[in-house]
């Protein structure tokens, strides 16, 4: 991006996406690229610098805070005349800032020759894609570098330029960090000599986050509709300047949508978006076998290929054209390529050309997943060379192993343009007339034999080396576990248990792991090796599974091991032989409930087991008032004897490093058994029915027995004539024989602190029946009514009612109209 205005002007340049930056140090995230600031440090930019300042700080609260940070490093080049530098380059966003407060501003006045200087400084620092921002005060026409090229430098880099007053430097940087996206692409750019209006047909792809328009010219205005030819309502105001304009639309549903972009002058678009789905590229003159086998600029008058790899192949269809066009210069052009899918990868799509003349750009077309279009302009502009220094497509040192009997073939990937001379060594001595790219050879020994190309034309050479069984000893390559070889290692039982032997050799080492000095098979299905015996595993350890584990690495360099002795230990528990007991899920402590007579001697036991042995506390605890614990005197281990008394409760406690667990002894004073109702009964039955007999208890007591008499003389339970409930309380007589079974019959009840009993008498029922109706009386003519009578009788024959009887049922007198 750069800024130009007239009078007193402040220029941005920004060229966002470098291609090919000269540095190989590259960050631990491939999408993290660098922040490049280049500035003009003349006098004239005092103001220019505090905007800085204040943007800069923005910029990097604003990329702290995101998710994702998409700068790895920080580069800032100062350039004034005739100096040039020193370039800040950092990872810490603080001594950026800490530099700009330092720097001040001198001189000036003349041209900003030296701002070529301060960009080609940050370009040989940066990495591939970064963004790029130049600052300084616009040149006159007397200067030798003029507008037209910062111009070039923004066609070549995809960049855009902005002419800004000094105060608006801050609104500018704000905007430019709303857009400081990992995986900013381009997806179109046009800039017109005139004012004008662009209508934009733009395809919005399943993999497009979102997408930002900018404007930079006169009055610069922006309309954005979505597919359903509808004024977006997710627009968002970046900057809004009378020469600058940009917006950006958050999330943009799939389909064609439009945009409408004008200026009153001479003006630039471009529109940008953030995908999560990259393309990288590169060309060869031979079909590589991976994109890491491409140059970054074709051979010009020669059959190039140029390769696309996207950097998510699942995310995409296809690419099913590759447009390469120049819309400046003298010769516009535009030439759309078939494209081939490599055969032997879905991720490379390659095709044929011979490059144009001049700077061309690439733009990409094909389908996401989901089989919507999509559309991407490669970073940069590309030009055609016309030499190529030799280039090693392969890897500059390769390890070779070879066994006896066995051969293979060298292959010396070296290019260049003139095609490069190759020259063959053996252990440092040239091999005679051997100049081809393939070299085949066989086993000679294990002994190290070093083959070396070198490929060589008038721009330089490089060179391919392959070290043929070459040796080193294994060794781990987790220091860490180096430091920690012969540690302990606890584990649970029932835990998972994961060992690591990450180690590397050359040849690569073979692995083994020993269990206590013995070899553990691969087919044990106890455990688990992974990754070529790289990790040792057990999904559920047990108490044999406490041992010493040895990983043995060896090739024929030597061998390396790592030990681990590995414990497993126990939460504390409750053994299998504790009595059951009730889990309080609210106290978290378990509960057994003890009835017994007060002052008497009790043989508490608290089985507790675990690993270390836990240590196992008493403690005596008033359940009336207070759960304050009170230890007792010499209590420990698994049993304790104390004596009763009333309202006391005792605890144990077992605790070992990996925790606790507690028990709660409940004491209920134990009595004598106690009968709901001990009052002596009397009961009257009828002939063929049942009666029952109740001696329930108040509390319930498993240990107390209950014995049943009749006529002093003990009942034998048979379950036909005499039936008990459950707990032996509730007796029932069957089928009563008023002959034999009235009579006392008495239930004894008794446990081990006393007894008690209840007596019934049984007797027979006395039986009734009415009388005859008597006649009916004379009719009582004041009332016209008369009646009639009845008389209960008893089976003893007298009229008098004996001390215990059942009443008849039914009216003893009955009445009814009558007339005189």
């Amino acid at each position: 991006m750069y800024l130009s205005q007239f009078a007193k002007v402040l220029v941005i340049t920004g060229a966002i996406a470098i291609a090919h930056c000269k540095k190989n140090t590259l960050p631990k995230s491939s999408e993290q690229v660098s922040l490049v600031i280049v500035f003009d440090t003349t006098g004239s930019m005092g103001d220019d610098l505090e905007e800085l300042r204040t943007g800069a700080a923005y910029i990097v609260r604003n990329v702290m805070n995101k998710t994702h940070n998409p700068i790895y490093n920080y580069i800032f080049v100062p350039f004034n005349d005739p100096v040039v530098g020193p370039a800040l380059i950092t990872t810490d966003p603080n001594k950026l800032l800490k530099r700009l407060d330092e720097i001040t501003v001198d001189g000036g006045g003349d041209c900003p020759e030296k701002s070529l200087s301060g960009i080609k400084i940050a370009l040989e620092e940066c990495l591939p894609g970064s963004f790029v921002y130049i600052t300084f005060i616009a040149a006159d026409s007397n200067c030798h570098v003029s507008s037209r090229t910062y111009d070039a430098i923004s066609e070549k880099s995809n960049g855009q330029i902005y002419r800004i007053k000094s105060r608006d430097t801050n609104t500018i940087l704000e905007g430019i960090a709303d857009n400081l996206e990992n995986g900013l692409q381009l997806l179109y750019i046009a800039s017109s000599s005139t004012a004008g209006n662009h209508t934009i047909p733009l395809e919005i792809d399943k993999n497009l986050k979102d997408i930002t328009v900018s404007v930079s010219g006169s009055s610069p205005n922006i309309t954005i509709s979505n597919p359903k030819n509808e004024p977006s309502n997710k627009t968002k105001n970046l900057i809004d300047l009378p020469r600058v304009k940009a917006v950006k639309v958050p999330s943009p549903e799939p389909g064609v949508w439009t945009v409408d972009a004008s200026s009153t002058s001479a003006h630039s678009v471009k529109i940008s978006g953030v995908s999560n789905v990259g393309f990288h590229f590169g060309f060869a003159l031979r079909k590589p076998d991976s994109i890491n086998e491409t140059q970054p600029r074709p051979i010009r008058d020669k059959e190039n290929i140029l390769c696309i790899e996207p950097t998510d192949s699942d995310a995409i269809s296809n690419i099913s054209t590759i447009r390469l066009y120049s819309e400046s210069g003298p010769d516009p052009f535009e030439l759309v390529l078939p494209v081939v899918r490599d055969d032997g990868s879905n991720q490379i799509y390659c095709a044929h050309f011979k490059p144009p003349s001049g700077l061309f750009k690439i733009e990409v077309k094909g389908k996401d997943s989901s089989g919507n279009n999509f559309t991407r302009i490669l970073p940069t502009g590309v030009e055609s060379s016309d030499e190529m220094r030799p280039h090693n497509l392969g890897d500059t040192l390769q390890y070779v192993e070879l066994n006896p009997n066995e051969s293979t073939e060298l292959e010396c990937k070296i290019i260049g343009n003139p095609e490069p001379a190759r020259r063959w060594f053996r252990n440092g001595e040239e091999i005679p007339g051997v100049t081809k790219e393939i070299l085949k050879i066989t086993f000679e020994s294990y002994k190290l034999v070093e083959y070396k190309c070198i490929g060589s034309n008038r721009l330089g050479d490089a060179t391919a080396t392959f070290k043929i069984n070459y040796s080193e000893p294994p060794e781990v390559i987790d220091h860490l576990l180096v430091s920690k070889n012969n540690s302990v290692i606890i584990r649970l039982k029932g835990d998972s248990l994961s060992l690591n032997c990450p180690t590397k050799g050359k040849p690569s080492p073979t692995l083994k792991w020993k269990k206590d000095g013995k070899l553990i098979k691969s087919d044990d299905e106890t455990t688990e090796l992974t990754e070529e015996f790289k990790t040792f595993s057990i999904k559920s350890v047990k108490d044999n599974d406490s041992s010493v584990y040895e990983c043995i690495s060896e090739n024929r360099a030597g061998s390396v091991s790592l030990r681990y002795q590995v414990k497993v230990e126990e939460a504390p528990r409750f053994s299998r032989h504790t009595r059951k007991t009730e889990f309080d899920s609210k106290l978290g402590i378990y509960r057994e409930k003890i009835r017994i007579k007060i002052g008497k001697l009790l043989k508490l036991e608290c089985q507790i087991v675990g690993k270390p042995t836990p240590d196992i506390n008493w403690f005596s605890v008033n359940q009336s008032y207070s759960e304050t614990l009170i230890p007792i005197p010499d209590a420990k281990g698994f049993q304790v004897a104390v004596v009763t008394t009333n309202n006391t409760g005792f605890d144990c406690i077992g605790n070992n490093t990996h925790g606790t667990v507690e028990k709660h002894f409940q004491i209920f004073p134990k009595y004598p058994p106690k009968l709901k109702n001990d009052s002596d009964t009397v009961i009257y039955v009828k002939p063929k029915k049942n009666f029952t007999l109740d001696c329930t208890t108040r509390l319930f007591d498993p240990v107390t027995t209950v014995n049943w008499f009749k006529n002093g003389r003990n009942i034998v339970i048979e379950g036909v004539k005499y039936v008990t409930s459950d707990d032996g309380y509730i007796l029932t007589v069957v089928n009563v024989s008023p002959d034999m079974d009235p009579g006392n019959y008495a239930c004894i009840l008794e446990n081990d602190v006393g007894s008690t009993k209840k007596y019934f008498n049984i007797k027979n029922e006395i039986l009734t029946q009415w009388t005859s109706w008597s006649p009916w009386s004379r009719c009582n003519c004041s009332r016209n009514i008369h009646f009639r009578v009845r008389y209960c009788r008893y089976k003893s024959g007298g009229l008098t009612a004996p001390q215990h009887r059942r009443y008849c049922t039914g009216d003893a007198i009955q009445t009814q109209l009558c007339s005189c």
